[in-house]
């Protein structure tokens, strides 16, 4: 249903591990901000109908139909699970929903693209112009922040994140830097996901120096708390760090990745990253030579795994 609406699956990656780490841990895009003009309405069933924790989700047909109904007229859902609903009932409804479900989405869907996914070129770096000229089949977004590592007018970040799929003509958020100078801890951290805190900060020129897991019954990876607190002024470039529910995941394999995919992989599932620089002469410069923890290891989210990066 998501992907009908939308173009796109749920959750996109250069492999099908980073995929399912991201359906583990990471909280779907509100399909209202992928293709604007959808009813905010459909972005809150779709959260029930994607919960993670299955207790959350709709118990039987008719309240999701119940909920359907409610957004073809325009109104407020109104989530209503029911634990025990007879045989019968449940499946006139899975008929009736059935029906609702091909109207919504073929009366949006006919004038939806193809659903065609293109891969989001790396812009990191470069200036304005030579940014938009690579995403030149992309709707770009410019935000602004101070940056103590990229030089002014230049791209420190992007999201999509680069080598991510998307569909085409979709929209990439570019921060272009404004050099050294001070910012401020953004406002509204509690509660998302490690990923768009991540984007968040980066947006306001911070990064995560590091992240505490603590037991909680937020999904893994969920911000429980942040130091410094939001709405203090601290120097571009400096680090914060995070409290998140804590969850284990496994880390991905990422020898023989390229440097981008593979901080995207590493991104995407969760983890923070280390890197160092190694040259071997018969491997392709910017390959990921070496990893620590090795792939296929359980780690903490949010922990960080280090990647020696062919370099000369």
């Amino acid at each position: 249903m998501y992907e009908l609406l939308t173009g796109r699956p749920p959750f996109t990656g250069d492999t099908p591990v980073s995929v399912a780490y991201q359906h583990v841990s990471a909280q779907i895009t509100p399909a209202s901000q992928i293709k604007p003009g959808l009813d905010i309405n459909i972005d809150r069933l779709l959260e029930v109908v994607l919960a993670k924790d299955p207790a959350h989700r709709y118990q039987d047909a008719m309240a999701m139909l119940a909920d359907l109904e409610h957004v073809m007229k325009g109104e407020p859902v109104t989530t209503k699970i029911k634990k025990v609903v007879p045989r019968r009932r449940v499946i006139t409804g899975s008929i009736v929903l059935i029906s609702l479900l091909a109207l919504l989405t073929f009366g949006y869907f006919v004038t939806s693209p193809n659903g065609a996914t293109v891969k989001v070129p790396n812009v990191v770096g470069l200036t304005e112009d030579e940014a938009r000229a690579l995403l030149k089949n992309f709707n770009v977004n410019i935000e602004k922040a101070p940056d103590a590592k990229i030089p002014i007018n230049r791209v420190a970040f992007q999201l999509p994140l680069a080598t991510s799929d998307v569909s085409a003509g979709s929209s990439v958020t570019l921060t272009i830097s404004e050099g050294p100078g001070n910012t401020t801890v953004p406002v509204g951290l509690i509660g998302l996901s490690l990923e768009d805190a991540r984007y968040k900060l980066t947006s306001a020129g911070l990064l995560i120096s590091q992240t505490i897991a603590v037991d909680s019954d937020q999904a893994p990876g969920v911000v429980i708390s942040i130091n410094p607190i939001p709405g203090t002024t601290i120097t571009a470039g400096s680090g914060v760090v995070l409290e998140i529910a804590s969850g284990n995941v496994q880390v991905p394999s990422l020898v023989g990745l390229n440097e981008i995919g593979a901080k995207t992989v590493l991104t995407q599932a969760g983890f923070l990253i280390r890197e160092i620089t190694a040259f071997d002469p018969s491997k392709p410069v910017g390959e990921i030579l070496a990893q620590a923890p090795e792939g296929g290891a359980t780690k903490t989210i949010g922990s960080i795994v280090t990647i020696t990066i062919n370099k000369n």
